[in-house]
């Protein structure tokens, strides 16, 4: 049986305050050292390296808090926020986003030059969640595909498409389960995309031609107001 909203919201809510905890006295010792480093007299260009690498930790730190709270929210009680979203500007934000954390990763971006109403921070959580799903399937190389189009009047296909590892019968069975994950490190991200578009009226699927062959993730949406 499929864990309720309610159980998802206490799971969800029970792991940012467990995750936050040490995020929150990572930044405090960030903080700490950058007072360090000023009263260390290194030479500008030794400090300049130190303070770029620590910026890094608290960009870093930002983002996955930005991400616990994104996910609190697509599992959790209220109205969801739909407006008007420039798709291609999105889907070049998320692959922005999926460049800043795998630095090497390929990724083609290919969207309408359309408005679509819909729950962008909503989507931007599943784009998250699939983009590093599909760069940890080509960790040999290979270009990701980010595309966006019209399914019919009212409603939009946005599609995930890797060539990598691919995906046995069995594996896309399990899937959309809580805690299932093709990686190495076991992770919610497949579950908070899946939970993400069911936020916004949508549905997430996803095929492939078995090992070897890639994955493509489809999220289709209704296009709210049109």
């Amino acid at each position: 049986m499929a864990p309720s909203a309610a159980v998802l919201g206490q799971v969800a809510a029970a792991l940012a305050h467990d995750v936050r905890n040490p995020l929150n006295a990572m930044s405090i010792h960030l903080q700490l050292l950058e007072t360090r480093l000023g009263r260390a007299g290194l030479a500008d260009e030794a400090l300049q390296g130190v303070q770029r690498s620590l910026q890094a930790l608290h960009d870093g730190i930002a983002r996955v808090d930005g991400a616990l709270a994104q996910y609190v929210a697509m599992v959790g009680p209220g109205d969801r926020l739909a407006r008007p979203v420039a798709v291609a500007a999105l889907l070049g934000e998320a692959a922005h986003r999926a460049r800043e954390r795998s630095p090497l990763a390929r990724i083609d971006v290919a969207a309408p030059d359309e408005r679509w109403v819909v729950d962008g921070a909503a989507l931007m959580v599943a784009l998250d969640a699939l983009l590093d799903n599909a760069i940890e399937a080509t960790r040999g190389g290979g270009a990701i595909a980010l595309a966006a189009r019209r399914g019919d009047s009212a409603s939009g296909v946005v599609e995930v498409i890797d060539h990598g590892e691919g995906m046995t019968a069995e594996l896309l069975d399990k899937a959309s389960r809580a805690g299932f994950s093709t990686r190495r490190r076991v992770g919610l991200g497949l579950k908070a995309a899946h939970q993400a578009v069911r936020s916004m009226g949508g549905s997430l699927a996803l095929r492939s031609a078995g090992p070897g062959h890639g994955t493509t993730a489809s999220i289709h949406l209704p296009l709210d107001g049109e």
